[in-house]
Formats: structure tokens, sequence, C-alpha cells
């Protein structure tokens, strides 16, 4: 795939996008090839579009790190687009995950045998949606601690989350 874009790169529709925050700089080039015809092998994938390259490059403490990462879409869009869809998808995850490690403490967990691991990152998932469910003053991270201390206030959490 490196070697086909490379070749094409100088053709294909690009955006290019600087985001600065959290000390760092990053700059990404997004790249869509949608003549699927010219790579072997994708064709036979039915309801695949477009195949995109996205080419980043963060700077951070003095030290540059460069990615190259390939989506395959089912869309046809502009680089632009592409650009946003990605950067959305990464930032929903990024923070579901710092919530999980922030208001319910998942790295420090050590379950590790059988069945433990998936039923407890379940029920923390659980905990975490019944915790969005509340609409009070209080961050996420009080409302879990509440949850332990005052009975009346659990009871609230369970009921958002249980449907008797």
């Amino acid at each position: 795939m490196d070697e086909y874009f490379s070749k094409r790169l100088g053709q294909l529709p690009v955006v290019e996008g600087l985001d600065f925050g959290s000390g760092r700089i990053e700059h990404r080039r997004c790249y869509v090839e949608t003549h699927l015809d010219l790579l072997d092998g994708l064709a036979k994938w039915s309801h695949l579009r477009s195949v995109v390259r996205v080419d980043a490059s963060r700077e951070m403490d003095g030290q540059t790190t460069t990615q190259t990462c390939y989506y395959l879409s089912s869309l046809v869009a502009p680089p632009a687009d592409f650009n946003r869809f990605i950067r959305q998808h990464w930032r929903i995850g990024n923070s579901l995950h710092w919530q999980l490690d922030v208001v319910v403490r998942e790295r420090r967990q050590r379950t590790r045998l059988d069945n433990g691991p998936l039923n407890l990152a379940t029920a923390r998932r659980l905990a975490l949606q019944s915790l969005h469910q509340v609409h009070d003053a209080n961050s996420l991270k009080n409302r879990r601690k509440m949850t332990g201390w005052d009975e009346e206030y659990l009871s609230t959490m369970l009921a958002k989350i249980t449907p008797f």
C-alpha cells in the first residue's frame, strides 16, 4: 500500500491541517484514493469506495514522531471530510478511555483470570453510562464517590440503569 500511495501522492486530493494543544504541534496530511481498480485485491470488497491515507507528524517536548495510517471506507468524500471523521472518531475513543481511567480508575484494576476482566470492564462502562445520566452540579468522579457514600444517591444511579 505504501509503495502504491508513494507513486500517487501528487495526483490525489489532499488536505493539510495543523493542531496545537497540550504542549504538542501536530501536522496532518489526508489523501483519498477512489480509483480502487488500480489497487490489486480490493475489487472483491463490494462496498469499498475509498482508501484514505493520513500522514501525521507530532512534535512534543522537542521530539518529532511520524505515523502513517490507512483507512478503508464505503464513503466517497473529500479529504477534509475524512480528516474530520477520523479526528472525531479518535476524540470519542480517547474521551471514553480518559473517563474510564480517571473516573473509575480502570488502569488500576488487576483482575486477570477467566471472565473477570470482561465482566468488570462491562460493569465499569455501565456505571460510567449511569453517571452520565444524572444531571447535577457534581463531576463524574464525585458522582462515583457519592454512590459509595449515600444509599439514596446510589438508588438514583441504579434506577437509571435498571428497568424496575
